[in-house]
């Protein structure tokens, strides 16, 4: 690594580490996991310019079936997968969440590219499964490195979301999502509840 891209490293370090902490220093009471959203998209930009990986593009809030993870991501303006936050402290092992979170991963499993980050850590999921080792960010003055982290954002540049060509990928990417959303509707209907139309079935509140 040449001596610019240190120096770049190291003060895109020290601002990461200043602005997730921004909101504790001034003594503010803030949701721990927004303080997150404008620092992690600023620090894998800069990190990810600083390995010549390309212009990263943080798009918030995309929209899926069953879920919204935190960022759709966007290289050199192609689409190349999803970023989903967690408070600090969390962790990326899926294994270990609980309540909403784990809920959550039932439909973030299915994405096939999807970073995860708590502010902490940051690893590569593809279909579930891990596709690299969860690496330390710059959060406290503790170990970080950034350098790993760019061979994280490499691997994530290399594997773009299965493109849809046809109805039938669409089908076969939907189903798992589709199942899931059935067995959360049979899971919430009262033994005795009458369902009129599918019509009415979609305005039932654990669906949206």
């Amino acid at each position: 690594m040449s001596s610019g891209q240190i120096d770049q490293f190291a003060n895109a370090a020290a601002t990461y580490r200043a602005a997730v902490h921004a909101a504790a220093r001034s003594g503010i009471a803030a949701e721990p996991e927004a303080q997150l959203t404008g620092p992690v998209a600023a620090l894998l930009t800069q990190v990810a310019q600083g390995a010549g990986l390309g212009g990263f593009e943080f798009l918030r809030e995309t929209q899926l079936p069953g879920v919204r993870p935190d960022f759709g991501i966007l290289v050199d303006g192609r689409f190349a997968g999803w970023l989903e936050l967690k408070a600090p402290g969390t962790g990326t092992d899926p294994k270990e969440w609980s309540g909403r979170n784990q809920q959550q991963w039932r439909f973030l499993a299915e994405l096939d590219n999807a970073l995860l980050c708590d502010g902490q850590y940051l690893q590569l999921y593809r279909s579930g499964e891990p596709d690299s080792e969860p690496v330390a960010l710059p959060y406290d003055d503790g170990e970080s490195d950034l350098e790993a982290v760019a061979l994280v954002l490499r691997r994530f540049k290399s594997g773009h979301p299965t493109p849809i060509r046809s109805a039938r990928d669409l089908a076969s990417a939907l189903a798992p999502l589709a199942r899931d959303l059935r067995l959360r509707i049979w899971a919430g209907l009262a033994p005795k509840t009458k369902v009129q139309s599918i019509g009415a079935l979609l305005t039932f509140p654990w669906v949206t």
